[in-house]
């Protein structure tokens, strides 16, 4: 039937965006397929809407005809349906979408204060358009207007319960802190971005150099060392492991490490 054939192709997708999440680790990459997801997800709340309207005319034929008693489980598995996909999913207008993706491209341009014309005009019209409001709090990051960045961030906090849009949210929120100084609350919010989103390597890196920078280096070391199991190839990550056990004096494991990053002769 076709509408197997449809939910077919919904949860291959799915499952295909779900293998890229777990392998990507740039930030425009994340943003292309949480789009490709939330389109999924929009269409999958028009099919549960769909579904609830004609479930209602059930229970109204039902009432007619005295059929209440029946135990229906095709409307049980709908409402159970309806409830999982609680966040508002939204409709834009032709010239509103053009207007967001107008902001995406001035936001890839690198003309931020073009982007965010577009970006706030959206989010004005559309509190709860929950991509939009990420681009928003990214490029008010850009344009270095933290408490700005923090605001939207906030607000997309409120509208969202996706873990993917919150782990984008608190790496965000952890980088501004960071940039601010605020250690503890910059490593809270790190922690809260690898805790919705495992295997994200950008949060994890992040941690580790805030460890590192406030001379924290034995933390630092724990993840890097996860990451290198993640990626046995990242100079970045081989190079401050090296550095950090340097920094404590114990040399013969920064060399080891250093040795990963640059081929070193073997007599020092």
């Amino acid at each position: 039937m076709i509408h197997h054939e449809l939910f077919a192709h919904m949860t291959q997708t799915l499952d295909r965006l779900g293998k890229e999440f777990e392998v990507t680790n740039s930030i425009d990459e994340e943003l292309s397929l949480l789009e490709k997801y939330l389109s999924i997800k929009e269409m999958s709340e028009e099919i549960t809407g769909e579904l609830k309207k004609l479930n209602e005319k059930i229970r109204q034929f039902e009432k007619d005809h005295g059929l209440l008693d029946m135990d229906l489980h095709v409307m049980k598995d709908t409402d159970t349906m309806t409830e999982k996909y609680s966040e508002v999913v939204i409709k834009l207008d032709e010239e509103d979408f053009i207007t967001f993706q107008k902001g995406i491209g001035f936001f890839d341009l690198w003309m931020y204060d073009q982007a965010i014309l577009h970006l706030e005009t959206t989010t004005k019209k559309y509190p709860d358009f929950n991509l939009a409001r990420l681009y928003t709090a990214m490029t008010y990051f850009k344009k270095k207007e933290y408490a700005y960045s923090k605001r939207e961030i906030l607000i997309l906090f409120k509208y969202s319960d996706d873990p993917d849009l919150l782990s984008l949210g608190h790496n965000l929120l952890g980088m501004i802190y960071g940039l601010e100084r605020d250690e503890e609350q910059a490593i809270y919010h790190f922690k809260k971005a690898i805790e919705l989103k495992k295997n994200w390597t950008e949060p994890i890196f992040n941690l580790a150099m805030l460890y590192y920078q406030t001379k924290h280096y034995h933390e630092s070391i724990s993840y890097l060392k996860e990451l290198a199991q993640i990626n046995t190839n990242d100079w970045e990550v081989l190079f401050y492991l090296g550095k950090a056990y340097q920094k404590l004096g114990e040399y013969d494991q920064a060399i080891e490490w250093l040795k990963k990053h640059i081929p070193l002769p073997n007599n020092r």
